[in-house]
């Protein structure tokens, strides 16, 4: 049996097999079994756009427009992944786009003259629309237009891939699939087109113009206009290089903690929730600078939180005291927290988080907020045994209707 025929085979007698066994297919391999096997055409249409991208590159906005308007394919979008990188760095001269290649690249042979003078020209002239198209907004003023296309859409992902957070180079061009890293792998000067930097820890401190940023305030900006759309779920994991623990001990035994993104795992992310759009951020920040800039957060993660629709909440990669410390400064300002008071918000998920004891903010979680299912998974405390945590939470009645407890450790296990 061929795979053409294990596939028609698993899409007549075991359909859910059938579903997951395509999922994880490129879209490349999907449209060669659709060319070659004219009886999975139409069973396999709808997996080749269950995935649209968006940004300011001037391609993924007239494929992105074409799907909205398509009257089949639109029908199928379900995840939309709003891409928000941009150039590395301002190249006016070919000069300064050579010495910049030769720095990144592994090329090792002399260049071409007039095969790097075709890829510059390339380059500008599309960085410059570019330019142009994010200063419009265009990417934004797109989507305002169009999301309503997409009936099935669950979920949001956002993210840049710049200074601050790095895709290793073979995945960007072997796993992130946009219609603008097929276009240039087509050219016949694409292996000298200047593509993201090697992946490293992260540096620096997150504002507003990072990237990443823009687009959540966009999306924040679109629910706010457009209360037909429901936001149900929202998912924040930091990415970037080690940090110091809450209590200041020692780094090297915690849950890894990833200083890239990793394309293999977020292209395989399915929201949970079949109520509403699952909104997922990739921030390029040190956790730090997630919790202290006040300016930065109350008007984008908060701004979701106040979406009447959000029911989940997931965090990942932070460090919990940071966050409970944010909690508690808005409750000394303002009386309560956002979290406190969002009456929709029944479930919270923190993953690959770590602190000194968590148990003042479960407290607060049970006693004071409506969340009343929790989950956590690969946690990391350092002052307390979980032991003493958990008995500690049955003298004090604190009660959840769901509470999962998974891959989790205190200090003395490190």
């Amino acid at each position: 049996m061929n795979l053409t025929d294990l596939i028609v085979y698993l899409h007549d007698g075991a359909f859910i097999t059938f579903q997951d066994f395509v999922m994880c297919m490129p879209n490349a391999s999907i449209k060669a079994l659709r060319l070659t096997w004219k009886e999975l055409s139409e069973p396999l249409f709808p997996y080749l756009f269950r995935r649209i991208y968006l940004s300011n590159h001037g391609v993924d906005l007239e494929v992105f427009k074409r799907i909205a308007v398509h009257p089949r394919a639109r029908l199928h979008v379900q995840e939309l992944f709003w891409d928000d990188t941009s150039y590395a760095e301002a190249i006016f001269s070919l000069e300064a786009y050579k010495q910049r290649f030769l720095e990144v690249s592994t090329i090792q042979n002399r260049l071409d003259d007039a095969m790097i003078l075709h890829a510059y020209d390339f380059w500008k002239v599309r960085r410059m629309k570019f330019a142009w198209n994010q200063e419009t907004r265009k990417a934004e003023k797109t989507l305002r237009d169009c999301i309503a296309c997409f009936p099935a859409l669950a979920s949001i992902t956002l993210l840049g891939r710049s200074r601050l957070t790095y895709v290793d180079p073979q995945d960007y061009w072997q796993v992130w699939q946009t219609p603008r890293t097929r276009q240039w792998k087509r050219e016949p000067f694409a292996h000298l087109l200047l593509d993201p930097a090697p992946y490293k820890p992260s540096f620096g401190t997150t504002t507003l113009n990072s990237e990443a940023v823009r687009p959540v305030k966009a999306i924040s900006r679109l629910l706010l206009a457009d209360r037909s759309i429901r936001l149900s779920s929202l998912m924040v994991t930091s990415i970037g290089g080690g940090q110091t623990r809450a209590s200041g001990g020692m780094t090297r035994n915690r849950f890894e903690r990833k200083c890239y993104i990793d394309l293999h795992d977020l292209t395989r992310q399915q929201p949970r929730s079949s109520e509403g759009v699952c909104l997922i951020l990739l921030l390029e920040t040190q956790t730090q600078d997630m919790f202290r800039q006040r300016d930065l957060w109350e008007t984008t993660i908060d701004d979701f939180m106040g979406v009447m629709a959000l029911q989940e909440l997931s965090f990942s990669s932070i460090c919990l005291d940071w966050l409970w410390r944010y909690m508690q400064d808005e409750i000394a300002e303002f009386g309560a927290c956002r979290l406190q008071l969002n009456s929709k918000i029944r479930r919270l998920v923190l993953h690959n988080c770590w602190c000194a004891n968590p148990l003042d903010f479960l407290t607060f979680l049970c006693k004071s907020t409506h969340v009343r299912e929790l989950e956590l998974t690969r946690m990391d405390v350092e002052g307390v045994s979980w032991y003493n945590i958990l008995m500690t939470m049955r003298e004090q009645g604190l009660v959840f209707e769901l509470f999962e407890l998974k891959s989790s450790r205190c200090s003395n296990e490190y």
